[in-house]
């Protein structure tokens, strides 16, 4: 990067007192201004036209001093700085300025723009000075206004135009799309600087132009000290807003209504930074945030997304014929959903596809994507649905946000929802989600991040929660079969079956394995179990036939597996411990709920036969362990030389709240216990 400085050759220069006016209602006072038609340059700060409302002068004054001080706008940010470091001594990055005006104007086109100022405290941040933003040509225009690096000591170092980039989005898939990155990144950025950068994003061709959702998060993972939103709309219409996640009311906010314009204003004091914990809900749904929109319901979207949704839900001989093919020789309506469900799962490849509002939001048409054989989760779920209806069943797509992301707002009518899934209304009177996007999810499982959503039905008009599925809907079972032999070598054979969301997750894992390294995954994936392991032979049944439970089978042989302690031996289960490590318990106090996204349940079954050499000592005793509606119940049953030990694990709760913590950590810390409890025998000699 290369200093740029100000170098005008028709440059009109006034030395007098004066006071300047931005359009997002910020005012500086200079003693010195510089303007060639394009840029101000008032002390050490660069404005370009477009930020400018008006100067007022004022009286005049000698000419400006040839020596630089840092003072003016530069010495307010750095002063901005130094406050940061008292309030956040820890942090790698402040955000200084975090502020936003979105506008509305009478034509629905809207403008959005951008103010940031951070300090770079630590080399690990460095990566901000790098700019990306996001657009779409056909829809939108977005240009810099500033963008500089401002040094500890008031330098002032401006990106040259040249350094501003237009790139194609790429993504780690393929995809066809219209969307364009804008990027720069600041230069000569290092510890210490503040940088700073504005953009506009005019969007000229918006989905909708009477559709208006702005949204506004304040703060993040890095703390803030000054964030804010102005949304500005026409007089006649009236902003619905609702502020989350703000429990002790620290966002402040007013309304100023005049004749020709709305405006709202919204910002809270500084904002602590969210700290990472284990397992915590998505940063968007900690953090204080708004969430409007000019709708007063959601009858105009609900009729704007039906109107796509119908023209491309056609039932075309070619659909007719396939569904038909399907469903034949079913022997129930379950059957002939899990069949259909399957088929788009296994057939149609998932690719995502960038767009405008037809082809993103509400998908191609059925018979398209069908022939394509691809398309993305909107099309996806379009086609399913519409070989669901060819067939007499009832079915719908629907708008949600993906727990693992964020949260869809049903108070808010707008365009939310980063996915789209499939809702099913059976003869029998119940409904129920599936997701066709993926490839390994068996009927009737769905991909977790979907769980807990509100999911928004625009042909039903209406917006309801997906349940929660319960835990046996998400069931891992293991088995062990053991025989341990009189030279203390433990023979093993073990099988594994799942279902839901576990299930997807394992059959997807084993199918993107080569046949030919399956064994070599076994025999590490044994080598932590113990460091002498022989594997002897493995199965994985229905691997690629996803309507049929998915299992694993092993045998193997561990040499000298027990462990001496004196004149004791102690055999430990295997595995067993790793499956129940509750990393998510490890902190004495969180500040965050414990997210799941889905519920779970787990069943161990050991069987251990030994020889009479060995003498069994010790057995764990059963234990039942509980909170709320969860559930840690251990049993064990003895023989002579045989032992039945059986765990089950029951958790219908997706989110632990942090008020639970102190409980849940107690009961997971005495899963913990309990588990790693060993077999203990002693030597008959």
């Amino acid at each position: 990067m290369r200093r740029f400085l100000f170098l005008f050759l028709a440059l009109t220069s006034v030395a007098l007192s004066h006071k300047v006016y931005l359009y997002d209602g910020e005012e500086f006072r200079t003693e010195r201004l510089l303007f060639d038609g394009k840029m101000y340059v008032l002390d050490d700060t660069v404005f370009p036209s477009g930020l400018v409302k008006r100067v007022i002068f004022e009286k005049k004054r000698g000419a400006a001093p040839e020596k630089r001080t840092v003072k003016g706008e530069i010495r307010k940010v750095l002063d901005r700085a130094e406050e940061a470091r008292r309030l956040f001594p820890d942090a790698s990055l402040v955000c200084l300025l975090d502020k936003g005006v979105q506008e509305l104007r009478e034509d629905g086109t809207r403008t959005y723009r951008y103010h940031f100022q951070g300090l770079i405290v630590k080399p690990e941040k460095l990566n901000a000075a790098t700019v990306l933003i996001p657009f779409e040509e056909d829809l939108e225009k977005v240009k810099v206004l500033l963008a500089r690096t401002i040094k500890p000591d008031g330098r002032v170092i401006n990106l040259h135009p040249e350094e501003i980039k237009i790139t194609k989005a790429s993504s780690g898939s393929v995809f066809f799309g219209r969307e364009k990155h804008l990027s720069f990144t600041l230069p000569e950025v290092a510890p210490g600087d503040v940088i700073e950068y504005i953009y506009e994003d005019y969007v000229f061709n918006p989905w909708d132009r009477k559709v208006f959702d702005p949204e506004w998060y304040f703060g993040g993972e890095d703390p803030v000290l000054h964030s804010e939103i102005t949304i500005v709309i026409p007089a006649e219409q009236k902003l619905k807003y609702v502020i989350k996640h703000d429990p002790d009311g620290k966002i402040r906010h007013a309304v100023d209504e005049g004749v020709e314009i709305n405006r709202y204003f919204f910002h809270p004091d500084s904002v602590p930074q969210v700290v990472e914990e284990p397992l915590m809900p998505p940063v968007s749904t900690v953090v204080p945030s708004l969430h409007a929109s000019n709708q007063e319901n959601w009858d105009y979207i609900f009729d704007w997304y039906a109107a796509f949704q119908r023209e491309r839900m056609e039932v075309t001989p070619e659909i007719k014929a396939l569904a038909d093919s399907l469903v034949s020789g079913a022997e129930s309506e379950d059957d002939s959903i899990a069949r259909i469900y399957h088929w788009v799962q296994r057939n149609i490849r998932y690719i995502s596809i960038k767009g405008a509002a037809a082809s993103g939001v509400s998908g191609h048409p059925a018979w398209e994507t069908l022939k394509n054989g691809y398309g993305d989760c909107t099309d996806k779920s379009i086609l399913f649905s519409t070989l669901l209806r060819a067939v007499g069943i009832e079915a719908y797509p629907v708008y949600i946000e993906t727990n693992d992301s964020g949260e869809l707002i049903p108070e808010i009518p707008g365009f939310q929802g980063n996915h789209c899934i499939t809702e099913i209304f059976k003869k029998d009177g119940t409904n129920l989600f599936l997701d066709a996007t993926g490839t390994t999810s068996r009927y009737p499982s769905f991909w977790s991040a979907d769980h807990g959503c509100w999911a928004v039905n625009a042909l039903k008009r209406e917006i309801e929660k997906i349940p929660v599925p319960p835990p046996p809907s998400n069931l891992r079972s293991y088995c062990y079969v053991m025989e341990l032999d009189r030279s203390g070598n433990l023979h093993v054979r073990y099988r594994s079956s799942y279902r839901g969301d576990w299930e997807d997750g394992v059959r997807w894992y084993w199918e993107h394995v080569k046949e030919s390294e399956i064994g070599d995954r076994f025999r590490e994936m044994l080598g932590e179990i113990a460091p002498d392991v022989e594997l002897i032979s493995y199965k994985l049944n229905y691997l690629h036939d996803i309507s049929k439970p998915f299992s694993i089978e092993l045998e193997y042989r561990i040499r000298n597996y027990m462990e001496r302690a004196g004149d004791l031996l102690l055999l430990r289960l295997p595995e067993i411990e790793d499956r129940y490590r509750f990393r998510e318990v490890s902190l004495k106090t969180r500040k965050y709920d414990i997210f799941y996204g889905t519920s779970a349940m787990i069943v161990d079954e050991y069987l251990l036969k030994f020889p009479e050499r060995f003498k069994l000592e010790y057995v764990p005793g059963d234990t039942i362990l509980k909170f709320k509606g969860d559930y840690f119940k251990l049993s064990a049953e003895t023989k002579p030389g045989e032992v039945f030990y059986r765990d089950v694990f029951f958790r219908p709760d997706a989110r632990i709240e942090v008020g639970d913590y102190d409980l849940y950590r107690a009961f997971c810390r005495g899963i913990q216990k309990s588990v790693k409890r060993p077999l203990v025998f002693r030597e008959v000699r």
